[in-house]
């Protein structure tokens, strides 16, 4: 049987059988399905997360009347469009179902293009068994990938819809749109998130010049690949023009005499996870790299053709094969410079921190993740050669003991180990009853294994912190201008009260003089200079004495000053307390000249 038999047809006695369309079908429907349960299980939430910052300035531009005193939403948007198109959905009573409903359906969109995507790039139920092991791993442990990047998020943010934007220009381009076509279906998108945008033209550049003309990916004329790029220019139009009226914007802010300070601020004290390069954190990253790699290593020590991957995509005789070529190419390409940014943040360089080139980590994993599969399914192939892959598929459980991996790489070798056993030993992708079994596996597997998370799902349909929910409405009660001293891990106040406050951890208007502004304040209501975790300040506010309560009501003038529930102060009359709970305590500013003049 030659090669290309283990994806289009089946040698059965003598005779060839391809697989008829509706087993296509049927496996594109199975695929379709993971991704809806996937979204579903993965949940939503409203007024929750990253919401308490990214629809603040929705909130006031809806109403002018909140926030006006909050010189966080004062300073200005670094979300414009997001907050802009949202204004109109946030306040009303059917806000949370909406938003709800809308994180369901974001995330099935972005599962579902990937879907797509897989699908162009390899046409078999190798693509559904990866997709529904990638998804039980998201069901279980969310998509977080190194320096906090995520793919996937409960919460309606400019992440998903900047992630929406890139898979719909990588399935436009594979589908051969015309190039200004894909630009402009991405341009609305990713006009959410900067740096979605700004990463988009580096990797976008190297998909054109290696998958529209497939004649020329197996030449060395790199000329020919570069002019052939340079015919595809016309995708880059839209991003362009939306790169030129936002990014302008964000650069002037992000300059000034501040720019230098405010970047300590930020990757030092505010979001040392996202810019400070922790080797924990890229293990899985790296250890699917080596995987990778010692997978192609293999197949050249070999010698064998029929187990390298690019000769079975060329000789599988599907001409939308061609795509993964391309794809994984570009793939390694960004994996190399992941990795040089990566070096030069370890080693001081913080521009290359600011420009947050990890943000598509995400996609690189699963890419790289599928490469690997691919490759596994061709080591199965053989029967002399069946154990060659255990030794790569054990390597990320060894090194790297978490539950993300070992959940990912379990599905991975059960999808495998069942269909390389089936019809004796030999993988037969084409065979209408492998795609049978595969789409039956892929079902009854992804319910078997995310049915027992259906407590932690329902956990993410429901907001974060319901023990503040009479706190919260106890404020709502207060006029509109009211402001607040809260402590600073109180990052959901904003949002959920919609009142003023004078800091918090969790937002910071992202320019450079608004950063050195937050990075002030919070020392001031802390009371501590040097900071390593948020517990540090926490325990600062906590440990308030009357002098440094004084100098808070006299700077910031303050309504009221929120303190973690019975807060061990001699110096404040009960008469003062306007709200207390198990929870939180509340005293009033007003009347307290008394207590400053002692």
């Amino acid at each position: 049987m030659t090669l290309s038999g283990l994806v289009e047809k089946e040698d059965l006695g003598g005779r060839e059988q391809r697989p008829l369309r509706s087993h296509k079908s049927f496996v594109m429907w199975v695929g379709v399905l993971v991704c809806a349960c996937t979204a579903a299980l993965f949940g939503g939430r409203y007024l929750d997360g990253n919401h308490a910052s990214y629809l603040l300035h929705a909130f006031h531009w809806a109403d002018p009347h909140l926030f006006t005193k909050d010189w966080v939403v004062l300073s200005g948007s670094y979300h414009p469009v997001f907050s802009a198109l949202f204004q109109f959905l946030v306040g009303h009573s059917w806000s949370p179902t909406l938003f709800v409903m809308g994180a369901v359906t974001l995330n099935f969109l972005i599962l579902w293009l990937f879907w797509i995507l897989l699908w162009k790039a390899f046409p078999s139920v190798l693509s559904l068994m990866f997709l529904s092991a990638a998804c039980v791993t998201f069901v279980y442990t969310e998509t977080i990938a190194a320096q906090d990047t995520d793919l996937l998020v409960a919460v309606v943010q400019p992440s998903l819809l900047g992630w929406l934007g890139w898979l719909v220009a990588l399935v436009a381009v594979c589908s051969g749109l015309r190039p200004i076509l894909c630009g402009a279906l991405a341009a609305p998108l990713l006009a959410f998130h900067l740096n979605f945008l700004v990463l988009f033209f580096p990797f976008f550049f190297g998909i054109v010049v290696f998958a529209k003309k497939p004649e020329l990916q197996n030449t060395p004329d790199l000329r020919s690949r570069f002019l052939n790029g340079l015919k595809q220019l016309p995708l880059f139009v839209a991003p362009a023009i939306v790169a030129a009226v936002l990014l302008n914007q964000v650069l002037n802010a992000a300059t000034g005499e501040s720019a230098g300070i405010a970047r300590e601020i930020l990757q030092d004290l505010r979001a040392p996870h996202h810019y400070q390069v922790d080797f924990q954190g890229q293990l899985l990253f790296l250890t699917l790299q080596a995987t990778a790699i010692a997978c192609h290593i293999f197949t050249r020590l070999s010698r064998n053709r029929q187990l390298d991957l690019f000769s079975f995509v060329e000789s599988s005789g599907c001409t939308r094969a061609s795509w993964l070529r391309p794809l994984l190419i570009i793939n390694w390409w960004s994996i190399a410079v992941m990795n040089v940014c990566t070096i030069f943040a370890w080693c001081g360089v913080r521009q290359i921190a600011q420009l947050f080139p990890w943000r598509i980590l995400p996609l690189n994993e699963l890419l790289l993740g599928f490469e690997i599969l691919c490759f596994m399914a061709l080591f199965l192939s053989y029967q002399r050669r069946a154990m060659v892959m255990l030794l790569p598929l054990l390597i990320p459980a060894l090194l790297v003991p978490s539950a993300r991996v070992l959940v990912s790489w379990a599905s991975l070798v059960l999808f495998l180990v069942v269909a390389a056993t089936w019809k004796n030993r030999r993988i037969r992708l084409g065979s209408p009853r492998t795609v049978v079994l595969a789409g039956s596996l892929s079902v009854f597997g992804f319910l078997f294994l995310a049915i027992p998370n259906a407590a932690a799902v329902r956990d993410r349909y429901q907001p974060s912190r319901p023990e503040l929910q009479n706190f919260f409405s106890w404020v709502r009660q207060t006029e509109k201008d009211t402001l607040f001293v809260v402590p600073p891990d109180l990052g959901l106040f904003r949002i959920r009260s919609l009142r003023s406050i004078v800091v918090d951890f969790k937002s910071l208007p992202l320019i450079a003089d608004g950063v050195v502004e937050w990075e002030k304040r919070i020392r001031e209501i802390s009371g501590v200079s040097t900071w390593a975790t948020l517990s540090d300040l926490v325990h600062g506010y906590g440990s308030m004495g009357r002098e440094r309560y004084c100098a808070l009501l006299q700077r910031y003038s303050p309504n009221y000053v929120v303190f973690w529930s019975n807060p061990e102060f001699d110096w404040i009359s009960e008469s003062d307390v306007a709200y207390e709970d198990s929870v939180v305590t509340v005293y009033s500013a007003a009347g307290e000249e008394h207590l400053c003049r002692k």
